[in-house]
């Protein structure tokens, strides 16, 4: 996990527009419980690409684990809105079903 951190920082200070790297440092930060910058890495994949889909998702789970329903909520549905397929659809609709059935979290995608 530390190691994913540590290629996914270099990816953004390499390119600090790397919309895939803020969501790899996302991913690996929430894996660390870290969840707050989790949250910060992600908001800077999603308002680099408004429409990424698996960037709102993956923000949804981080939101989720600080306790942010509501908000966790709101990223599933931009995920579903701007989901390119059935299958990133797919996670975001579970994601969200599972937010009234179940306290657990859900995995990230990468």
């Amino acid at each position: 996990i530390i190691a994913a951190e540590k290629a996914a920082r270099k990816a953004v200070e390499l390119n600090h527009r790397s919309v895939q790297g803020w969501n790899n440092l996302g991913v690996a930060l929430g894996r660390q419980g870290r969840s707050r910058e989790a949250v910060e890495a992600l908001d800077r994949a999603v308002n680099l690409a408004p429409r990424y889909a698996i960037g709102h998702l993956n923000r949804g789970h981080a939101l989720r684990q600080l306790g942010r329903m509501d908000e966790a909520r709101d990223e599933y549905l931009k995920g579903i809105e701007t989901a390119p397929s059935p299958s990133i659809a797919s996670m975001a609709r579970k994601a969200l079903e599972s937010l009234d059935s179940s306290p657990g979290l859900p995995d990230a995608p990468q």
